[in-house]
């Protein structure tokens, strides 16, 4: 398959696929079992799989820790059709049909000449239309956008077609839309490569869905190209240097991912064993993308208190210092949304669209939504939002909300949408609005978040404590004394909207280590036993030595509350609550000593 030809073994002539898919020629030795495995599968027509899926699935058998998920948790296409649709697919669309229309007028006036030229310059631009994501997995939204586009190319050649254009349509080989009009960034090496044979897959089912399975694709079947590439998206850097210790050997942390059950508990608790090297980054900058027409993605969901464990905290900081201008308390995927949108506003782009998670719309990450759509120079527009759409999320398969958001140029002619999920049982449908503008709320609203805070209200609005760990909380049959004066009634936000369910929490607050356990053993074996080892793996020095403490224990609330009877309690992520004022203590300022551009 690699270089095509005459198979004796075979006694059939083979396709040359020129696959950097074939080059490695390695024999896996395999048993009798696995040798009938693997004629059970290809006696199975694998010509109308789903690609999509088919990336999801190997992703998962090839990853130990994501192979127990295998099939589990697959996003369906229509959800991801949602977000190209308005990200790629329509502006291409309104472009065409302005492009038929005039074709039409063309004709009418005995000019079939002009419109098939018209058509033909169309064409050729659509052919070199770019499409980029720039954390694609195992390339499901480039799998989709191409699905969509090659329909778009399919209407336009038959067109021309009709036009007896038959000499063009005849040369189309070496001007139409291939995986090459696909750019990918992806920091899996498996999932970077299972994404261009993703795109592959699909284009080869377009053929023969178009050409008949009698009809074979040209040679190379494969065509050499890497447009997915396996490389961090939003910093480089000069060198990567391994952290050591006082005695010189690497630095390592915990992975942020591994569990395994505790020997006292069976609880599950951070691996020890399951250890990375702590990386230093010199002279970080930001990562430039590939130059694309279209921008469209699914960034990772890591919200600002998961950050520092699951990708280290050496990493964030160079992300925070290379982004130095964004808020330091930001989810992980607005940097990548931060990025797109100086792209479109610099017009290098033409839109972007991304899946956040729904606290795009919140005090913590709302302030790089409104920085470019309130920019007095060249602002973005938001023409699509969806501030509530049902997801899972690629990494544990949680069922999350999510928010779409897709960004233009401002003063584009576009359709201006916002869509609500109205939901009965475990489905859902999407309610569409058409509006003349979307604010950084995701609503056309007049924007409350643009109210001044009031004065008087400084220091009275306060972020509830923040345990940072499960073993904290106790069961209404644990057997714990609620008089004690450690076990405290414990409620979150989800208590006030949702569940109601109320527990109690152990809370050493102002307790010493010492006095903690000659006063209250009970108590503090549970805490020893269920929160040291979690907290020992914490890469935040306060959190890892103060580990019988809540991370966040918020001493000036405690304060606040002390002489009140009654106090108003919001949860932190509610669609509709009160605006924190200049009190709250919450988030994390920027590493910046001033504010600057890198990009």
């Amino acid at each position: 398959m690699d270089v095509g030809g005459w198979s004796g073994e075979l006694n059939s002539h083979v396709l040359k696929f020129n696959g950097y898919l074939f080059k490695d020629q390695s024999v896996i030795a395999l048993d009798a079992q696995e040798i009938g495995l693997l004629i059970e599968a290809a006696e199975h027509k694998w010509n109308h799989v789903e690609p999509a899926i088919f990336g999801t699935l190997l992703e998962r058998a090839l990853d130990g820790k994501e192979r127990a998920k295998l099939g589990a948790h697959y996003t369906p296409r229509d959800y991801v059709e949602r977000l190209v649709m308005p990200t790629v697919i329509e502006p291409l669309r309104a472009d065409w049909a302005g492009v038929q229309a005039a074709a039409a007028s063309l004709i009418d006036a005995g000019k079939t000449d002009e419109a098939r030229g018209l058509v033909e310059l169309f064409h050729g631009q659509l052919a070199q239309t770019r499409v980029l994501d720039p954390a694609c997995g195992t390339g499901n939204f480039l799998y989709v956008a191409m699905a969509r586009m090659m329909e778009l190319e399919g209407e336009v050649v038959g067109l021309l077609t009709e036009l007896g254009d038959h000499q063009y349509v005849a040369e189309l080989s070496g001007h139409t839309i291939t995986p090459e009009n696909f750019l990918g960034l992806e920091i899996n090496p498996q999932a970077a490569a299972i994404a261009q044979l993703v795109l592959w897959i699909g284009y080869l089912q377009w053929h023969f869905r178009v050409n008949g399975e009698a009809r074979l694709p040209p040679e190379p079947v494969l065509r050499d190209v890497k447009t997915i590439k396996n490389r961090d998206a939003l910093i480089d850097w000069d060198k990567r240097v391994p952290e050591m210790d006082e005695d010189g050997k690497p630095l390592t942390r915990w992975d942020g991912e591994t569990m395994k059950p505790h020997p006292v508990t069976s609880k599950k608790v951070p691996s020890d064993d399951a250890q990375v090297e702590v990386w230093r980054y010199v002279n970080p900058k930001a990562a430039k993308w590939p130059k694309a027409d279209f921008i469209v993605g699914n960034p990772p969901y890591i919200g600002v208190r998961k950050i520092n464990q699951r990708l280290g905290e050496r990493y964030v900081d160079a992300v925070r210092t290379v982004f130095c201008d964004l808020p330091g308390t930001v989810d992980f995927v607005m940097y990548w949304w931060d990025y797109a949108a100086r792209l479109v506003r610099k017009k290098t782009a033409w839109r972007f669209g991304f899946i956040t998670t729904n606290g795009i719309v919140q005090d913590y990450s709302r302030p790089v939504v409104e920085r470019h759509i309130d920019a007095k120079a060249n602002p973005l527009s938001l023409v699509y939002a969806v501030t509530n759409h049902p997801w899972v999320e690629n990494k544990d398969g949680a069922a999350v909300d999510v928010a779409m958001t897709v960004g233009a140029a401002a003063g584009e002619s576009a359709e201006i949408r916002i869509a609500q999920v109205t939901r009965t049982g475990r489905n859902f449908e999407l309610n569409v609005a058409h509006v003349t503008r979307i604010n950084a709320a995701l609503s056309n609203i007049p924007n409350v978040f643009a109210a001044k805070g009031l004065k008087s209200n400084k220091g009275m609005c306060f972020q509830g404590v923040v345990p940072a760990a499960e073993g904290f909380k106790i069961s209404a049959t644990s057997g714990f004394a609620r008089d004690s004066d450690v076990v405290k009634p414990y409620m979150i936000g989800d208590d006030q909207t949702e569940r109601f369910g109320h527990t109690h929490i152990i809370d050493f607050f102002g307790f010493e280590e010492a006095h903690a356990l000659e006063s209250h053993p009970s108590e503090f074996s549970k805490v020893f036993n269920e929160v040291e080892p979690e907290r020992d793996q914490n890469p935040r020095k306060s959190y890892k030595e103060k580990w019988w403490l809540f991370a966040e224990p918020r001493p000036n609330l405690r304060k606040a509350i002390t002489s009140l009877p009654r106090y108003i309690g919001t949860r932190y992520t509610a669609v509709h609550r009160p605006r924190a004022g200049e009190g709250a203590e919450s988030g994390r300022p920027s590493p910046c000593a001033q504010a600057r551009d890198p990009r």
